[in-house]
């Protein structure tokens, strides 16, 4: 176990060691991006901007094609991804500006970087997502299912994610947690042929039920006329 965990710990120690150039040879645009950022606010170095400017472009290059792509696919469960990708260009962006005239002194001109205004790309992205997601929670509420509202529950909290008070989505998360969750009641029996204090019972059920209970499961000891249970559980004291 110790050498898995120095193993562990030497990977880490030597992916945060490679250098910008390196992440960004491997593929890492992003991370090469923000090790050359924090390198340059530090102190401007013109292998460093070089770096930088040519991660950027890579990037940028990669997410737009991507963009394009799920545009063509026309498929409306892409409308997250393209939020996504539209929001770490964004944030790729902010992390650059602050830092932006770059001069490369080597070269005799300033690091070129493309700054755009994505505002309208990333409202209506995200309102066409939260749209989906609102829409295919509900269908799937329709299937009365518990495996079904589960999955809108999923659905509904996507939307919560991108706008907290989009139409009636707390209600709705309500509903969806309620029918796809499962009721347990725990129920004793004494078959031991002697009384058992009254205590007894309560001790017993100090094994914490509460603690088996998660989103989808709830344990009850005390028998509630509004709930239709799912499973009983019966301890059999012999």
């Amino acid at each position: 176990m110790k050498k898995i965990i120095i193993y562990l710990l030497a990977i880490t120690f030597i992916s945060g060691c490679s250098s910008s150039r390196k992440l960004m040879q491997s593929g890492n645009y992003d991370a090469a991006i923000r090790k050359s950022v924090r390198k340059l606010t530090k102190r401007k170095k013109d292998k460093e901007i070089l770096v930088l400017e040519q991660a950027y472009q890579k990037a940028n290059e990669r997410d737009l094609e991507q963009i394009n792509f799920l545009k063509k696919e026309g498929n409306p469960d892409n409308w997250n991804n393209q939020y996504t990708i539209y929001a770490n260009i964004n944030r790729r962006q902010n992390s650059v500006r602050p830092l932006l005239p770059l001069f490369i002194t080597s070269e005799g001109r300033n690091a070129i970087f493309e700054i755009k205004n994505y505002d309208e790309e990333l409202i209506e992205t995200k309102e066409k997502a939260a749209e989906y997601f609102y829409a295919r929670a509900f269908s799937l509420l329709d299937k009365n299912t518990k495996l079904d509202a589960r999955k809108a529950f999923a659905d509904l909290q996507a939307v919560k994610n991108y706008y907290p008070n989009y139409k009636d989505v707390d209600a709705q998360l309500k509903k969806a947690l309620n029918m796809g969750t499962s009721y347990v009641i725990f129920k004793m029996k004494n078959n031991t042929g002697v009384p058992l204090p009254p205590s007894f019972q309560d001790e017993l059920i100090k094994i914490s039920l509460s603690e088996l209970n998660n989103n989808w499961l709830v344990y009850h000891v005390n028998e509630r006329s509004d709930i239709n249970y799912d499973y009983t559980i019966l301890v059999n004291m012999k």
